[in-house]
Protein backbone atom coordinates (compact mmCIF):
# COMPACT_ATOMS: atom_id res chain seq x y z
CA UNK A 1 0.00 0.00 0.00
CA UNK A 2 2.82 2.18 0.61
CA UNK A 3 4.29 1.48 -2.74
CA UNK A 4 1.00 2.69 -4.17
CA UNK A 5 0.47 5.89 -2.65
CA UNK A 6 3.84 6.70 -3.44
CA UNK A 7 3.85 5.92 -7.01
CA UNK A 8 0.24 8.09 -6.78
CA UNK A 9 2.35 10.83 -5.63
CA UNK A 10 4.51 11.18 -7.95
CA UNK A 11 2.57 10.26 -10.46
CA UNK A 12 0.29 13.60 -9.68
CA UNK A 13 3.64 15.45 -10.11
CA UNK A 14 5.02 14.48 -13.06
CA UNK A 15 4.89 16.06 -16.38
CA UNK A 16 4.48 13.93 -19.03
CA UNK A 17 5.69 15.58 -22.64
CA UNK A 18 3.75 15.68 -25.81
CA UNK A 19 5.39 13.50 -27.70
CA UNK A 20 5.41 10.64 -25.04
CA UNK A 21 1.26 10.91 -24.83
CA UNK A 22 1.17 10.50 -28.05
CA UNK A 23 3.42 7.23 -28.66
CA UNK A 24 0.39 4.94 -28.91
CA UNK A 25 -1.49 6.97 -31.39
CA UNK A 26 1.92 6.96 -33.37
CA UNK A 27 1.93 3.11 -33.44
CA UNK A 28 -1.22 2.61 -34.05
CA UNK A 29 -0.86 4.88 -36.99
CA UNK A 30 1.76 3.22 -38.47
CA UNK A 31 -0.62 0.25 -38.05
CA UNK A 32 -3.98 1.59 -39.80
CA UNK A 33 -1.37 2.87 -42.56
CA UNK A 34 -0.28 -0.81 -43.28
CA UNK A 35 -3.65 -2.21 -43.48
CA UNK A 36 -4.20 -1.00 -47.21
CA UNK A 37 -7.71 -0.53 -47.43
CA UNK A 38 -9.48 2.20 -48.77
CA UNK A 39 -13.03 2.38 -47.49
CA UNK A 40 -14.98 0.47 -45.16
CA UNK A 41 -16.68 1.51 -41.11
CA UNK A 42 -14.07 1.88 -38.84
CA UNK A 43 -15.00 2.05 -35.00
CA UNK A 44 -13.22 3.71 -32.65
CA UNK A 45 -14.18 1.71 -29.47
CA UNK A 46 -13.66 3.44 -26.36
CA UNK A 47 -13.11 6.68 -28.42
CA UNK A 48 -12.41 9.02 -25.26
CA UNK A 49 -12.40 12.82 -25.85
CA UNK A 50 -11.73 12.19 -29.43
CA UNK A 51 -7.36 12.06 -29.38
CA UNK A 52 -7.11 9.38 -31.97
CA UNK A 53 -9.70 10.23 -33.96
CA UNK A 54 -8.11 13.08 -36.43
CA UNK A 55 -4.82 10.24 -36.71
CA UNK A 56 -7.46 7.75 -37.75
CA UNK A 57 -8.65 10.28 -40.67
CA UNK A 58 -5.19 10.91 -41.73
CA UNK A 59 -3.77 7.21 -41.45
CA UNK A 60 -7.03 5.74 -43.62
CA UNK A 61 -7.88 8.44 -45.84
CA UNK A 62 -11.36 9.68 -47.01
CA UNK A 63 -12.73 6.69 -47.75
CA UNK A 64 -14.07 5.54 -44.63
CA UNK A 65 -16.86 6.56 -42.50
CA UNK A 66 -15.34 6.40 -38.63
CA UNK A 67 -17.60 5.83 -35.32
CA UNK A 68 -16.31 6.91 -32.03
CA UNK A 69 -18.08 5.10 -29.25
CA UNK A 70 -18.05 5.60 -25.16
CA UNK A 71 -19.55 4.33 -22.92
CA UNK A 72 -19.18 7.49 -20.60
CA UNK A 73 -22.61 10.11 -21.89
CA UNK A 74 -20.19 13.59 -20.83
CA UNK A 75 -17.03 12.30 -22.57
CA UNK A 76 -18.98 11.20 -25.45
CA UNK A 77 -20.66 14.48 -25.79
CA UNK A 78 -17.09 16.09 -25.77
CA UNK A 79 -15.66 13.58 -28.35
CA UNK A 80 -18.72 14.70 -30.33
CA UNK A 81 -17.86 18.62 -30.28
CA UNK A 82 -14.73 18.07 -30.66
CA UNK A 83 -14.62 16.17 -33.82
CA UNK A 84 -17.50 17.74 -35.35
CA UNK A 85 -17.40 16.82 -39.33
CA UNK A 86 -14.75 13.86 -38.78
CA UNK A 87 -16.66 11.09 -36.93
CA UNK A 88 -20.34 10.05 -35.88
CA UNK A 89 -20.26 9.80 -32.04
CA UNK A 90 -22.21 7.24 -29.73
CA UNK A 91 -22.81 6.73 -26.58
CA UNK A 92 -22.74 2.55 -25.92
CA UNK A 93 -21.36 -0.03 -23.77
CA UNK A 94 -18.59 -1.82 -25.65
CA UNK A 95 -19.92 -5.01 -24.19
CA UNK A 96 -23.10 -4.73 -26.17
CA UNK A 97 -22.84 -2.34 -28.67
CA UNK A 98 -25.98 -2.88 -30.69
CA UNK A 99 -24.58 -2.83 -34.23
CA UNK A 100 -25.18 -5.69 -36.31
CA UNK A 101 -22.88 -8.78 -36.80
CA UNK A 102 -19.76 -8.16 -39.59
CA UNK A 103 -20.78 -4.37 -39.92
CA UNK A 104 -17.46 -3.03 -39.09
CA UNK A 105 -14.05 -3.16 -41.51
CA UNK A 106 -11.77 -2.05 -38.82
CA UNK A 107 -11.36 -1.68 -34.83
CA UNK A 108 -9.18 0.52 -32.86
CA UNK A 109 -9.06 -0.22 -28.78
CA UNK A 110 -6.35 1.80 -27.45
CA UNK A 111 -5.91 1.65 -23.91
CA UNK A 112 -9.57 0.38 -23.20
CA UNK A 113 -9.37 -3.31 -22.41
CA UNK A 114 -7.74 -2.73 -19.00
CA UNK A 115 -10.78 -0.62 -17.87
CA UNK A 116 -13.02 -3.61 -18.41
CA UNK A 117 -13.86 -6.01 -16.10
CA UNK A 118 -15.80 -8.20 -18.78
CA UNK A 119 -12.91 -8.31 -20.99
CA UNK A 120 -13.93 -12.04 -22.64
CA UNK A 121 -17.09 -10.31 -23.10
CA UNK A 122 -15.48 -7.45 -24.88
CA UNK A 123 -13.25 -9.41 -27.18
CA UNK A 124 -16.46 -11.58 -28.19
CA UNK A 125 -18.12 -8.50 -29.03
CA UNK A 126 -15.34 -6.99 -31.00
CA UNK A 127 -15.36 -10.67 -32.89
CA UNK A 128 -19.60 -10.31 -33.48
CA UNK A 129 -19.26 -6.76 -35.02
CA UNK A 130 -16.12 -7.40 -37.27
CA UNK A 131 -16.56 -9.18 -40.48
CA UNK A 132 -14.47 -12.22 -41.48
CA UNK A 133 -11.09 -10.72 -42.43
CA UNK A 134 -11.21 -7.61 -40.35
CA UNK A 135 -9.15 -5.80 -38.45
CA UNK A 136 -8.36 -4.91 -34.89
CA UNK A 137 -5.68 -2.92 -33.48
CA UNK A 138 -5.31 -2.99 -29.60
CA UNK A 139 -2.72 -0.93 -27.32
CA UNK A 140 -2.59 -1.94 -23.51
CA UNK A 141 -0.23 -1.55 -20.79
CA UNK A 142 2.01 -4.69 -20.15
CA UNK A 143 1.67 -6.06 -16.36
CA UNK A 144 4.71 -7.63 -17.52
CA UNK A 145 6.87 -3.91 -16.70
CA UNK A 146 9.95 -2.65 -15.27
CA UNK A 147 7.97 -1.69 -12.45
CA UNK A 148 6.20 -4.81 -11.67
CA UNK A 149 9.37 -6.47 -12.40
CA UNK A 150 10.82 -3.96 -9.51
CA UNK A 151 8.66 -4.49 -7.06
CA UNK A 152 8.73 -8.55 -7.90
CA UNK A 153 12.60 -8.34 -7.15
CA UNK A 154 12.43 -6.52 -3.99
CA UNK A 155 9.38 -9.12 -2.48
CA UNK A 156 5.87 -6.35 -3.54
CA UNK A 157 3.24 -7.24 -5.45
CA UNK A 158 2.85 -5.80 -9.11
CA UNK A 159 0.37 -3.19 -9.06
CA UNK A 160 -2.03 -1.56 -11.84
CA UNK A 161 -1.10 1.57 -13.06
CA UNK A 162 -4.71 3.15 -12.38
CA UNK A 163 -5.63 1.74 -9.87
CA UNK A 164 -8.93 1.88 -7.65
CA UNK A 165 -6.87 3.78 -4.34
CA UNK A 166 -9.70 6.08 -3.44
CA UNK A 167 -12.33 2.97 -3.08
CA UNK A 168 -14.68 4.42 -5.84
CA UNK A 169 -18.02 2.49 -6.34
CA UNK A 170 -17.61 0.81 -9.08
CA UNK A 171 -19.80 2.48 -11.17
CA UNK A 172 -18.07 5.70 -10.42
CA UNK A 173 -14.65 4.09 -10.93
CA UNK A 174 -12.94 4.34 -14.24
CA UNK A 175 -9.57 3.28 -13.98
CA UNK A 176 -7.92 -0.13 -14.53
CA UNK A 177 -9.44 -3.20 -13.16
CA UNK A 178 -6.60 -5.90 -15.22
CA UNK A 179 -3.23 -5.78 -17.03
CA UNK A 180 -2.07 -8.29 -18.90
CA UNK A 181 1.09 -9.39 -19.63
CA UNK A 182 1.95 -9.94 -23.50
CA UNK A 183 1.15 -13.45 -23.66
CA UNK A 184 -1.66 -13.26 -21.20
CA UNK A 185 -2.95 -10.91 -24.36
CA UNK A 186 -2.31 -12.99 -27.60
CA UNK A 187 -3.47 -16.07 -25.69
CA UNK A 188 -7.09 -14.04 -24.96
CA UNK A 189 -7.38 -12.44 -28.64
CA UNK A 190 -6.42 -15.70 -30.78
CA UNK A 191 -8.92 -17.30 -28.10
CA UNK A 192 -11.19 -15.11 -30.41
CA UNK A 193 -10.61 -15.89 -33.78
CA UNK A 194 -7.45 -13.63 -34.29
CA UNK A 195 -4.48 -14.14 -35.97
CA UNK A 196 -1.54 -11.79 -35.10
CA UNK A 197 -0.61 -9.81 -37.71
CA UNK A 198 2.01 -7.38 -35.90
CA UNK A 199 3.71 -6.48 -32.30
CA UNK A 200 5.09 -3.65 -31.77
CA UNK A 201 5.91 -2.91 -28.13
CA UNK A 202 6.77 0.33 -26.36
CA UNK A 203 10.01 -0.19 -24.97
CA UNK A 204 11.35 1.92 -22.16
CA UNK A 205 13.42 4.87 -23.36
CA UNK A 206 14.92 7.95 -21.24
CA UNK A 207 13.81 11.55 -21.73
CA UNK A 208 14.62 14.91 -21.55
CA UNK A 209 11.27 16.53 -22.49
CA UNK A 210 9.64 16.34 -19.26
CA UNK A 211 9.65 17.76 -15.81
CA UNK A 212 13.17 16.66 -13.63
CA UNK A 213 10.44 13.62 -11.83
CA UNK A 214 9.66 12.37 -15.08
CA UNK A 215 12.76 12.71 -17.06
CA UNK A 216 14.27 11.04 -13.79
CA UNK A 217 11.62 8.54 -13.20
CA UNK A 218 11.94 7.67 -17.08
CA UNK A 219 15.85 7.33 -16.88
CA UNK A 220 15.67 4.82 -13.88
CA UNK A 221 13.03 2.86 -15.77
CA UNK A 222 15.09 2.46 -18.41
CA UNK A 223 18.47 1.64 -16.61
CA UNK A 224 16.68 -0.74 -14.45
CA UNK A 225 15.29 -2.67 -17.89
CA UNK A 226 18.26 -2.72 -19.63
CA UNK A 227 19.82 -4.75 -16.59
CA UNK A 228 16.84 -7.13 -15.78
CA UNK A 229 16.04 -7.55 -19.43
CA UNK A 230 18.27 -10.87 -19.68
CA UNK A 231 16.61 -11.90 -16.46
CA UNK A 232 13.33 -12.11 -17.49
CA UNK A 233 10.95 -13.77 -19.92
CA UNK A 234 10.28 -12.51 -23.51
CA UNK A 235 7.59 -9.93 -23.74
CA UNK A 236 8.84 -7.37 -21.68
CA UNK A 237 8.05 -4.06 -22.28
CA UNK A 238 5.95 -0.90 -21.42
CA UNK A 239 3.39 -1.21 -23.55
CA UNK A 240 1.50 -3.83 -25.76
CA UNK A 241 0.57 -2.33 -29.25
CA UNK A 242 -0.70 -5.16 -31.77
CA UNK A 243 -2.36 -5.59 -34.88
CA UNK A 244 -4.36 -8.45 -35.67
CA UNK A 245 -6.88 -9.83 -38.11
CA UNK A 246 -10.23 -11.73 -37.76
CA UNK A 247 -9.46 -15.75 -39.20
CA UNK A 248 -12.81 -16.79 -39.09
CA UNK A 249 -14.89 -17.27 -42.43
Amino acid sequence: MFIEKLKNKLSARMRVPIEEKRLNSMVNRRFLSSIGLDSGLFLDCGCGRGENIRDIEEALGQGFTIVGMDVHYPTALECKENVAGTADIICANALDTALRDGCVDTVLSNQVIEHIAGYERYMSEIARILRPGGYLVISTPNAHCPRNTFLKTIGQKPILRWSNTGKLAPDRFRGHVQEFTEEELLRLIKKHGFTLIENRPILPRPTFHGNWIFNIYRLLEYLFYLVSRPFVDKGYSKNSNMLFKLARD
